[in-house]
């Protein structure tokens, strides 16, 4: 039996390449979605077009596999996956997962000053012992800050704090700039501010115990007995709520004493509330994170009137808007592009300003269908051209960075790739046909993991892979490879960072993986309706 090409329907959507058993056996594919006919015809399981995964390219970045690829273990084949992979065991557990809490959908951010319920205090399951015990404190970055020969605020008084002020300056503030190095704003800019502005230093005392908690499943023990980071997060909330009060009501705009320890505060808190996974909270702070921004930088006010101090301080609230708006359907007031000083825009922030356009057009399309759509997301080759343009700016980005060899700029250089692929990708979901334009998003899925695998040494740059792991993992329905694959990364890097956030989101990408393309053609669709019943989620 034999198939005409020219019997087909020329209406019918096809893949933009060949499924791979032809290809293999070097004749004319019909490229018919989801599978090919001729394979039908020939009793042939068809492989498709999709996503193909190259297993022996991940590599391990600690534990006894460490720099070992993966799953090849011990130089031998790796014997078939039987269960999802999870990342190697190493001295700090991964946390256990949590399910996702709810939040109602519209919040007055003057809410913040409502305290989460405490932790109970108390000793280490352990009993006493010493605030972490072998960890050696080497990174040459860190600003070693000399609190003997100052009068430092009360918090600090007590020895055990100033220790976890020592761990935040070395390991936590290492876990949130594109690539550790001096210029890490969050310990060159928040430690100094942290000194002039208490609640800012409970702050960082919070999120520095909550990801330690994280990482090594101690709590934080300090000299009164209490433990953890809720009594410092409550003290962080009480000291914040007046100031919270006049700057968003305006009472006192000529006052600026307070404003930039105000911001930074309330992105730490952001942050605190990323490392547990059953926190919703971290909605509340970035409503006020918004309005705080929006403040900032609306007439007569500018990107163009921020210290240097503040400029910072915006571009992490941008940069956090863009990941939490692309999953999240409810109050639309983004933060607009314009925000950034143009001293600040960089590669990711040229990206993330074009997500940050997508994100918005796609809420505006789901509330009117007739709403016009940007010149530069009209069809696959305009938004291409955008992409290629940010890349060709960006060619020397990385010589920006004191990269440390040139194995790093070659690292580097692929994270930026990842983001490209991920985020033109991201581009794809929104504005073209989720059908007929299947292969090409998967091929931009392929472009990020191709990205990933050239990395050779992900510590330090981890953090940066969630995102776009998440929107290559929404690709990988019905592939259950790519599903372990995704999994496998994701929870790696969330092994590594001591971050918990995206345990929730992980969640909902297994609950996606069962949906069908009929009934929800991409991953947006089943967010805004898990969004609708109560299930938020954020992801950077």
């Amino acid at each position: 039996m034999s198939l005409r090409l020219a019997s087909l329907d020329p209406n019918e959507p096809r893949a933009a390449k060949d499924c791979r058993n032809c290809n293999r056996r070097r004749i004319k594919c019909d490229r018919s979605i989801p599978t090919c006919k001729k394979c039908g015809l020939r009793s042939l399981e068809c492989p498709g077009y999709g996503l193909r995964i190259r297993w022996d390219q991940g590599v391990a970045s600690r534990g006894k596999l460490s720099g070992m690829k993966i799953p090849v273990l011990g130089g031998q084949p790796a014997a078939p996956l039987v269960k999802t992979p999870t990342p190697p065991r190493s001295e700090s557990p991964i946390p256990h997962i949590r399910h996702a809490a709810t939040f109602p959908a519209r919040v007055d951010i003057t809410s913040l000053l409502a305290s989460p319920a405490p932790a109970i205090a108390g000793s280490s399951r352990d009993g006493p012992r010493q605030n972490a015990p072998g960890i050696i404190f080497d990174n040459p970055h860190a600003l070693n800050i000399d609190l003997s020969d100052r009068e430092v605020p009360s918090p600090l008084e007590d020895p055990a704090a100033q220790r976890l002020f020592k761990y935040y300056d070395h390991f936590v503030s290492a876990t949130f700039p594109w690539v550790e190095g001096p210029d890490n704003h969050w310990r060159t800019v928040m430690l100094p501010l942290s000194l002039e502005y208490r609640p800012l230093l409970l702050a960082l005392l919070a999120m520095a115990a909550e990801q330690y908690s994280s990482k090594t499943g101690f709590e934080w023990i300090f000299a009164d007995g209490s433990c953890g980071s809720a009594q410092l997060r409550d003290d962080c909330l009480r000291l914040l709520s007046q100031d919270l009060k006049d700057e968003v009501s305006g009472a006192a705009p000529d006052q600026q004493r307070h404003s930039s320890g105000l911001l930074a505060a309330i992105l730490a808190l952001c942050n605190l509330e990323m490392v547990r996974s059953d926190s919703a909270l971290w909605r509340v702070h970035w409503s006020a994170a918004r309005a705080i921004t929006h403040r900032w930088t609306s007439p007569p006010n500018s990107a163009m009137t921020l210290n240097y101090n503040d400029r910072f301080l915006v571009v992490d609230a941008f940069t956090y808007d863009a990941h939490a708006s692309c999953t999240t359907f409810d109050g639309y007031r983004q933060i607009p592009n314009d925000v950034v000083h143009p001293h600040d825009v960089d590669i990711f922030i040229e990206y993330f300003r074009l997500v940050q356009d997508v994100t918005r057009f796609e809420r505006a399309r789901f509330e009117d269908y007739t709403h016009p759509v940007p010149e530069w997301l009209q069809d696959r080759h305009r938004i291409r051209a955008e992409f290629a343009a940010v890349r060709r700016r960006n060619l020397g980005f990385s010589q920006l960075f004191q990269l440390a060899s040139e194995e790093r700029k070659h690292d580097f250089d692929a994270l930026i790739d990842m983001y490209h692929y991920s985020a033109m990708l991201y581009a794809f979901q929104v504005a073209l046909h989720p059908v007929a334009d299947l292969l090409l998003r998967h091929e931009c899925a392929e472009g990020a993991i191709d990205s990933l695998n050239r990395i050779k040494s992900p510590e330090g740059i981890q953090q940066n892979f969630v995102w776009p792991l998440f929107v290559v993992a929404t690709e990988a329905r019905g592939m259950e490879e790519a599903q372990k694959f995704c999994e496998w990364h994701l929870l790696d890097a969330m092994a590594g960072t001591g971050w918990g956030n995206f345990y929730p989101a992980l969640e909902f990408l297994k609950r996606f993986w069962k949906t069908t393309p009929g009934l929800h053609p991409t991953w947006i669709t089943f967010a805004r309706e898990e969004s609708a019943r109560g299930i938020k989620l954020l992801v950077i």
